[in-house]
């Protein structure tokens, strides 16, 4: 990916000082190439921050287009089979909030997703009830617009009483929405429990299921395929280390044998399966249990082989949000990425036998690693002036705030 300056000199200092007296002039000059590459995206990141999006009028699902706002509509409730209960407590548990509103009012159920990733939207409507809605924020550069599947008052008590009957992480907050009391004076009470259950780490009673888990990843989790090799890893994150402790004792209770690793990461935790066959294994069966919002993305990745590899890469590219966009590998970095990959791997086979001199070989992995980094600025740039010229052309405006 692109490494930024601080990072890149940091990472190569004590290879760039070995080899200063070989080649002095190459190492200071791709070192200021990519100061100014730096400073270039830089200013046009600036920039496309503050880039708005139009305004969003309609969004695409499910095969057809379907205006804003999308009103509510006669709700299955009654007729939900389990397995879809089960996605549906899953994915609320992701992305849901139960929201207590104001004093005079009562409770509501949300749940938000990009535009572009609204099918799951349109399952709690048909579901339960409800609308769809742009969301408040207004879309800026890569934050794309969001939509808010919402249901207020007596009918979001139903379905908070539905939804609050299967175990899951927020059930707390289901059943106490479901009780929502018509007193002011039970309201302020009410209203107060219900702060405390969203800081205060829950009690996990979490009844882990495929169809659950289908939902919880579609909403947290994330597939990518590794630049270097043609593996697929599956990751959940999470700042509460328990819910993925429970998450990995069900998939060792599923599959035997099978290699989970949680790891700590900047904020949080991080859940990884890494085992090629196993990664295989859970997305079929995620697949088999309704996976919908990440249906595209698994298909995609299932299909990946040495000779798929960078094509799968870069189709998982276009499928995913915009996150880390510019800090994925395209096909011409890969090929960097392993090359730089064998002679590390060829460095250290010398180093453990016998000590042999690998000076030539610091300074080939040093110019190799300056030219990746200085091309992987240069894609980026071009992926953001595209970016830049793509909102422009949609009707985005320049902001000054």
């Amino acid at each position: 990916c692109a490494i930024c300056w601080h990072a890149l000199t940091h990472h190569l200092g004590a290879a760039c000082k070995a080899v200063l007296s070989t080649d002095t002039r190459m190492v200071c000059l791709a070192l200021a190439t990519l100061q100014t590459l730096e400073r270039r995206c830089g200013r046009l990141n600036s920039f496309l921050g503050k880039l708005k999006w139009p305004p969003l009028t309609q969004f695409y699902a499910c095969r057809e287009f379907h205006t804003l706002p999308l009103r509510s509509c006669k709700a299955e409730l009654q007729n939900l089979p389990k397995q879809k209960l089960e996605y549906l407590v899953g994915f609320f548990d992701g992305d849901g909030c139960v929201d207590h509103g104001s004093l005079s009012g009562g409770c509501g159920l949300k749940v938000a997703q990009s535009y572009d990733a609204a099918e799951v939207l349109l399952i709690y409507r048909q579901a339960f009830g409800g609308g769809i809605y742009l969301d408040g924020q207004r879309a800026r550069g890569l934050k794309k617009p969001g939509l808010v599947w919402s249901l207020r008052g007596i009918a979001a008590q139903r379905v908070a009483k539905i939804l609050g009957e299967l175990p899951s992480l927020k059930q707390p907050q289901l059943l106490l929405a479901a009780s929502w009391s018509t007193s002011h004076e039970h309201r302020i009470a009410s209203s107060n429990v219900m702060k405390s259950l969203k800081r205060e780490k829950p009690e996990h009673k979490l009844v882990c299921t495929w169809p659950y888990l289908a939902g919880f990843f579609d909403a947290e989790g994330c597939i990518r395929v590794k630049p270097l090799a043609a593996s697929i890893v599956l990751e959940v994150s999470q700042r509460d280390r328990a819910v993925l402790e429970l998450i990995k004792d069900f998939l060792n209770h599923e599959i035997p044998n099978l290699s989970v690793g949680i790891y700590p990461t900047s904020n949080a935790f991080s859940l990884q399966v890494t085992n090629p066959k196993a990664s295989k294994d859970i997305l079929r069966r995620l697949l088999a249990a309704d996976l919908t919002t990440k249906r595209k993305e698994a298909n995609v990745a299932l299909s990946v082989c040495p000779s798929s590899h960078v094509d799968v890469r870069c189709s998982l590219a276009l499928l995913k949000g915009n996150q880390s966009k510019y800090r994925r590998l395209d096909a011409a970095g890969m090929l960097r990425a392993k090359a730089i990959n064998r002679l590390q791997s060829l460095r250290s086979h010398r180093r453990g036998c016998g000590g042999k001199d690998v000076s030539k070989l610091e300074l080939d992995i040093v110019e190799l690693q300056l030219n990746h980094a200085v091309c992987c600025a240069e894609t980026r740039i071009a992926c953001m002036r595209q970016d830049i010229r793509a909102l422009l052309g949609t009707g985005a405006t320049v902001t000054t705030a």
